[in-house]
């Protein structure tokens, strides 16, 4: 994991980020499951030298106490929260779920940008990318 980025450097990588996808779902189309999507990203990170963690396990507190544990399909960079969807629909609760994500990560709590991208496979020919900040 590295510093903390300026907002042109997050924007830098989330652009990389989508690159990524893009490619990857040109090459394999629709109809995977996300962990085969999610293991083509890893590849393709490796290959460019994007720091990831894989099913990051984030802390759930409510006043102080522990509810339990989300994970996160992947942090990268120690900055982005990326989460991926092979669906043929999306619904509000997919935003949500990466909202809530942010809500519990404590990496970003002291931090001024907080990113997530949703990555939805299996979209007809098109792969779709959700941003927040």
């Amino acid at each position: 994991m590295s510093s903390a980025k300026t907002a042109d450097e997050l924007n830098d990588l989330s652009h990389r980020i989508i690159g990524v996808a893009i490619d990857i779902h040109k090459k394999l189309g629709p109809g995977f499951q996300e962990k085969i999507y999610e293991e083509a990203l890893l590849k393709e990170f490796k290959k460019a030298e994007i720091g990831f963690e894989k099913q990051k396990v984030v802390r759930v507190d409510y006043n102080g106490v522990n509810l339990g544990n989300q994970r996160i399909d992947l942090l990268v960079d120690g900055e982005i929260i990326v989460e991926i969807k092979a669906c043929s629909k999306i619904i509000t609760l997919f935003r949500d779920q990466v909202l809530s994500y942010l809500k519990s990560c404590s990496v970003f709590h002291s931090r001024a940008h907080q990113s997530t991208l949703n990555l939805f496979f299996r979209m007809s020919q098109r792969c779709k990318v959700y941003c927040s900040d």
